[in-house]
């Protein structure tokens, strides 16, 4: 999918380098958590359920995937579609990128998933699962290792969060996939969790 936005958008400072490397270092790092944690499951280990409305690694994989991939657009399109923000709104949401990264992979409050991320089977196997992950993954480094767009003039609200700017969306999809190891490492971790081979 081709990102187009107006030149007028454009008009603002691009992120730092700082910025970039922090981002990236939030999305790399998560990511090898993710294939980490699921490394070398059994397929029992892979779909293992303790309840119903309890996640298995294959679907937390899969919430990931969707997840990247729409909120990808949320942060490379939507956002940058709203009016520059105010100093005033620049201000509110700025201190928000410190609580994304150290709130967001707590999992001591839960929340339930938008329809539009929830899994239901989609893929047929951990390696396809990985593999939409991955993709969608590169896309987001790649867009925030190279954009030239002013992420931090826009900002659209968050369900949970509130407001962030676009470069929070992105620091976002990097703390979420923390959240969600942790999720694994929980199912990992329960005395009914499957034996290893």
């Amino acid at each position: 999918m081709a990102v187009v936005i107006s030149l007028a958008a454009c008009s603002g400072q691009a992120p730092t380098q700082g910025e970039r490397d922090r981002a990236l270092s939030s999305l790399h790092g998560s990511a090898k958590e993710l294939r980490d944690a699921v490394a070398g499951l059994t397929p029992a280990q892979w779909s293992f359920k303790p309840s119903p409305e309890v996640w298995s690694a294959a679907e937390v994989v899969e919430h990931l995937a969707l997840i990247e991939a729409g909120l990808f657009q949320r942060a490379s399109v939507d956002a940058m579609q709203t009016p520059v923000a105010t100093v005033a709104q620049k201000s509110e949401v700025s201190p928000k990128t410190e609580m994304i990264l150290k709130s967001v992979p707590d999992r001591t409050q839960r929340y339930q998933a938008p329809a539009a991320y929830r899994p239901s089977g989609k893929f047929k196997t951990p390696a396809a699962a990985l593999a939409a992950f991955n993709a969608a993954r590169t896309r987001t480094a790649t867009f925030i290792r190279e954009t030239p767009l002013p992420l931090r003039d826009h900002i659209l609200p968050h369900p949970a969060l509130g407001p962030l700017d676009a470069y929070q969306w992105i620091v976002f999809l990097g703390a979420h996939t923390e959240r969600h190891v942790n999720q694994i490492r929980e199912l990992k971790a329960r005395p009914d969790f499957p034996k290893g081979r």
